[in-house]
């Protein structure tokens, strides 16, 4: 009890011995559950989590290929890597501080995700770039997806006061047809995260 309000806790204890070596008692301590739970949120967060976006950073994304992948393997679930680049970032960048542009960016990973939904992931890899994984079952669904999201990002026309347009440069890549897409894509994402790091 704490407060007057029942509360989960972890308690870890250990023995005492006294000097004939015979146990003399115990000592520990414990954590709320809750508490303990709200840091490792935190620490996945700052370690999985793009701060600017929300989406994926470099090291989520390997993780969600990972995942991806072993479906794709073991699972025979066909998946599309969808790279999506927006040049105009960097020119607005230039034009409107980071902070401006850390906002446009936040409304472009908002629209992906909204598209996305919870049946794909997504990630920020870089400044400009965006990767987006989703599994499907026709190419029907993976040109509407892909039509979905060049709409959608394309759609946004100001940000806070200001004005953009942006254009979308996207590129599909899918498992099954180079024998080394695995090799690639973890290079592109490695080769970033040594950059950042």
């Amino acid at each position: 009890m704490a407060r007057g309000v029942q509360r989960n806790i972890l308690a870890t204890k250990w023995p005492v011995y006294d000097v004939q070596g015979n146990i003399a008692g115990l000592m520990g301590y414990f954590v709320s559950a809750e508490a303990l739970a709200h840091v490792q949120q935190q620490s996945h967060e700052a370690l999985f989590v793009d701060r600017v976006t929300r989406l994926a950073n470099v090291k989520g994304l390997l993780f969600l290929l990972a995942q991806y992948l072993d479906e794709y393997r073991f699972g025979h679930r066909n998946f599309v890597a969808v790279f999506i680049r927006i040049r105009a970032i960097d020119r607005l960048l230039r034009r409107y501080g980071e902070e401006a542009c850390n906002e446009l960016l936040g409304c472009i990973a908002d629209e992906i995700r909204r598209i996305v939904g919870p049946v794909g992931a997504s990630g920020r890899f870089d400044r400009n770039q965006f990767l987006v994984f989703s599994q499907y079952t026709s190419q029907e669904e993976v040109r509407d997806l892909g039509q979905r999201l060049r709409t959608g990002i394309e759609a946004i026309h100001s940000f806070g006061q200001r004005s953009c347009t942006l254009f979308v440069e996207m590129h599909m890549a899918y498992p099954q047809d180079q024998s080394d897409f695995y090799e690639d894509i973890i290079a592109a994402l490695l080769d970033r995260w040594k950059k950042k790091s």
